[in-house]
């Protein structure tokens, strides 16, 4: 197996740990030790050995996981620009550790219908008044 083959494959797993929605050591813990039981059994040892080349640690698998995100908030943000229009929906909300986090959403103009998307989420480390909320979205359509 290539280190093409083998980066291709650790790509592919990502993108499915990130479809489900899964923690990033899945792969690691889960994914490649089933990988590796199945193609032992099915083809034998030899073939399994081939596939022990394929790299799913979680700092490998999160990797690809932000690029991927990246790419997507690129993709919104000029979807966003060419509509010219949009609308945003503001939420204040609290993690686990019940810190306060913005989550912001935004409404377009698509090619074909309304379009909605998750935006950004970003901490609200002070307090929660209108003009922290503010500085946040100002700051992130400054970046």
């Amino acid at each position: 197996m290539s280190v093409q083959q083998s980066t291709l494959a650790s790509y592919l797993v990502a993108w499915r740990i990130a479809r489900a929605k899964n923690a990033h050591t899945t792969g690691e813990e889960l994914v490649k030790p089933a990988a590796l039981d199945m193609v032992g059994t099915i083809y034998g040892k030899e073939f399994a050995k081939k596939i022990e080349h394929v790299s799913l640690s979680n700092n490998l698998v999160k990797k690809p996981i932000q690029n991927m995100s990246h790419g997507i908030k690129d993709q919104v943000i000029a979807a966003i620009k060419k509509s010219g229009h949009f609308s945003l929906l503001l939420d204040e909300s609290t993690d686990v550790s019940d810190d306060a986090q913005l989550m912001t959403y935004i409404r377009y103009q698509g090619q074909e219908a309304m379009e909605e998307e998750f935006l950004f989420c970003r901490p609200l480390l002070t307090t929660t008044t209108g003009e922290d909320t503010f500085m946040k979205v100002d700051s992130f359509f400054k970046e």
